[in-house]
Formats: structure tokens, C-alpha cells, sequence
């Protein structure tokens, strides 16, 4: 009997042991009992706003959450929880906190309320670097905004610390963004984090924008703080951050007007390559399907050439987006060729489920079930849902 007893004594230390070392210990639990736990506790709350197919959000799972030292921090300052944005209260939750990027990383204090966000995955020493900041009234975010805010005349220190944090939440600011650019002399533009700052406020801006200006007036500077990122690639954000808001509404005076005024702004050297994918999604917005379909392969035969490491998901994306669109025949056998095309640069879950659909569609139930069956097997194999994969294999079988 004492041997059992010891030999269970023995495995439960080393679970738990084991347990201490495989990083983050997250809650069990609602939203308001983590909220009760946190007030209990007395700890701050980490929240892990994710989705089942958001990429960043399943590297942050495997890679980061399970780390030590991610774990041995988090376990002792957090109560930690994951929410899947999509599902149960997580619907209501993203709409309240205003998630619209994923993953967003947020931060409440004890007594619930929210203090602190970040977007997007981090290495373990950053993500504990957010967690720190987090506990820190002068670096949370949403402590600095409320200060900023009410402050009649900020300084530019003030405002520089407050937009660097905005801009890594995915909170666009431009009035601020352009009260501080106005306060910045010639010796600011030698100021590495300052050049960082402009860079990433102008990625995300549309070209009638103040800090667009800014950016092509110290161009060279900016750049210089990028390895793998150049001028031509900052145009070409811009041209779609310009270009997205309207793809919907306009016409096609209005949307070819906006493109005319782009390349007047920017160069046509520097936002031709990446018009045909911004018409693809503006035709396909008006189901147009034959420019779309011509746009499409201009943007093929673009980064054919470029070797682009992307090009299968983006062939899997246009050919999704034909299938779910009920396009006719024609379409549907040219949205085939872009799917057997992103199987042939690179097979996955996803690529071959949309192969799939559109066999089963054109009716050739054959091939179709080889792409199900396959589907599925890759599904497996990386733990994804194939929920709908296996309904379609279903449907497929009632047809042999």
C-alpha cells in the first residue's frame, strides 16, 4: 500500500512539475468567472482574442504560450484566458472590446477593466515585454490615450510614446498623428524610433494623407531602418489602403478616377503592379466576372514572374471566392484552373477542399472525392476542422 502511495505521490509531482513547464496555464471558465477569479486573485487578466484559422493566433499556441519563461511570468502576474472570437460569448465579446484584427492580445486590470491591447503574434521575449508593459500604468495603452486625450496640449514625447502604442493596437490616430508630425524639427528625422513610427503610420495610410507627404519627403531616411521592405512595397500599402474603402461603393468612373489620382501622386512606376489584384476585388464586388476573371490573371501572371511565396493562397482565394459567388460554368472551370494551380505550387487543407467543391460542382464526382478524401487527410493531420469538407464527401459519395 505505501508503495502505491508513493508511486502516485511520485506521478502526481510529476505532472505537475511537467504541467509548470509547458508555459501558460490558461482559465477554465466564463468571462465573468475569470472576472471574479481576477478580483479574487487580485491579478490582472490576459486576454487571447483569437480564431480557429487565423495563422499568427495558431503560431502564438504552439510557439509562445507553451514557452517557460512565458509560462513561469504570465502564471504569476495573469489570470489567462483564450477566446475564440467566432464562437459562443466571444461574438459579443469581440464587438464590445472592438476586436478586428486577430490575434489582438488585451490586458485588464483587476477590477475588469481594459488597460492595455497589442495586435498581432510576438517572439516569448516580446510577449512578456506586453505582459510587463500591461502592469505599468505610464506604458498601457489605454492609460496613455485617456492622458493624451485630456490634455489640452500634449508634448511631442507624449504623443510620440502614445501613437507608438496605437499604432502596434491597430488604432489609427491621424489628428494626433498630424499634431505630432507638425512639432518635429529637421534633427528629429536622425531619430531612429521617430523614422519607425512614421514608416508604420504610413503603411496603413491613404495617400491624401499628412504623413504620406512626410514619407516622400524623407523617403530615404525611412527606408533606410528596413531590410526586407521597400518604397515600392509603402506605395503599393498605400494605393490599397486607398483604394479598400471605396471598392465597394464606387463606380467605375469613380474607382478608375482614384487609380488616376494615385499614380499621379505616388508614380506609375511604383503602383502599377499591384492595380489588377485591387480591380479583381472591385469587379468581383459588382460580379463582374469577366474582368475579374482578366484582372485575375494579370495578377497571375505578376507573381509568376516575381516568384511570389504567397501565389497559392492567392489563387485558392480567387477561386473560392468564383465558387461561393455561384458564378456560371465558365467561371467555375476557370476558377478550377486556379485551384488546381495553387494544389500544384503548394497542397493543403484548404486549397483541396476548394479543388472540391468546384469538382463537385462541374459534376466530376470522380475527382472530386480524391480532393475531399485528401482535404481531410490533411485536416487531420494539423488538428484543423473539416466539418464541412466531410458534408461535401458526403454529398459526393450519395452521387457515385
Amino acid at each position: 500500500m505505501k508503495k502505491i502511495t508513493l508511486t502516485f505521490l511520485f506521478s502526481l509531482l510529476t505532472s505537475f512539475l511537467f504541467a509548470q513547464d509547458q508555459g501558460i496555464e490558461f482559465f477554465e471558465g466564463s468571462w465573468k468567472d475569470a472576472k471574479i477569479e481576477a478580483k479574487k486573485t487580485n491579478k490582472y487578466i490576459f486576454v487571447d482574442a483569437y480564431t480557429t484559422w487565423c495563422g499568427p493566433c495558431k503560431y502564438l499556441k504552439k510557439n509562445v504560450f507553451t514557452d517557460k519563461n512565458v509560462g513561469e511570468f504570465y502564471n504569476a502576474q495573469y489570470i489567462s484566458v483564450a477566446i475564440d472570437m467566432e464562437k459562443g460569448e466571444g461574438i459579443e465579446f469581440a464587438k464590445k472590446v472592438e476586436v478586428k484584427a486577430f490575434p489582438t492580445l488585451l490586458y485588464f486590470n483587476p477590477e475588469g477593466e481594459l488597460v492595455h491591447k497589442m495586435v498581432g503574434a510576438a517572439e516569448p521575449k516580446d510577449f512578456i515585454r506586453y505582459g510587463a508593459d500591461a502592469l505599468d500604468p505610464s506604458k498601457q495603452f489605454y492609460t496613455l490615450e485617456r492622458k493624451v486625450k485630456s490634455t489640452p496640449n500634449p508634448s511631442k514625447e507624449e504623443l510620440r510614446s502614445y501613437l507608438q502604442l496605437a499604432y502596434a493596437a491597430a488604432s489609427s490616430e491621424k489628428t494626433l498623428l498630424d499634431k505630432w508630425l507638425a512639432m518635429l524639427k529637421e534633427e528629429d528625422f536622425n531619430d531612429k524610433e521617430n523614422l519607425k513610427l512614421i514608416a508604420h503610420a504610413t503603411s496603413v495610410a491613404e495617400v491624401s494623407d499628412e504623413v504620406v507627404k512626410v514619407f516622400r519627403k524623407n523617403e530615404e531616411k525611412i527606408m533606410s531602418q528596413f531590410d526586407n521592405f521597400t518604397a515600392k512595397d509603402m506605395y503599393q500599402e498605400i494605393a490599397s489602403n486607398t483604394l479598400y474603402d471605396i471598392q465597394e461603393t464606387a463606380s467605375l468612373s469613380e474607382w478608375n478616377s482614384e487609380k488616376n489620382r494615385l499614380v499621379k501622386a505616388l508614380g506609375n512606376e511604383n503602383v502599377e503592379e499591384v492595380f489588377p489584384s485591387l480591380d479583381a476585388v472591385f469587379y468581383i464586388s459588382k460580379k463582374d466576372w469577366q474582368n475579374a476573371s482578366l484582372s485575375i490573371d494579370k495578377v497571375i501572371m505578376i507573381y509568376e514572374q516575381a516568384n511570389d511565396p504567397y501565389l497559392s493562397q492567392r489563387l485558392n482565394t480567387y477561386a473560392w471566392e468564383f465558387f461561393k459567388s455561384k458564378v456560371g460554368e465558365k467561371y467555375l472551370k476557370k476558377a478550377l484552373t486556379w485551384a488546381n494551380r495553387s494544389v500544384e505550387l503548394k497542397e493543403g487543407y484548404a486549397n483541396l477542399d476548394t479543388q472540391a467543391h468546384l469538382f463537385y460542382k462541374l459534376k466530376k464526382y470522380d475527382q472530386a472525392k480524391f480532393s475531399a478524401e485528401k482535404s481531410i487527410e490533411y485536416a487531420k493531420g494539423n488538428g484543423q476542422n473539416y466539418t464541412s469538407t466531410q458534408q461535401l464527401l458526403d454529398r459526393i459519395n450519395a452521387m457515385l
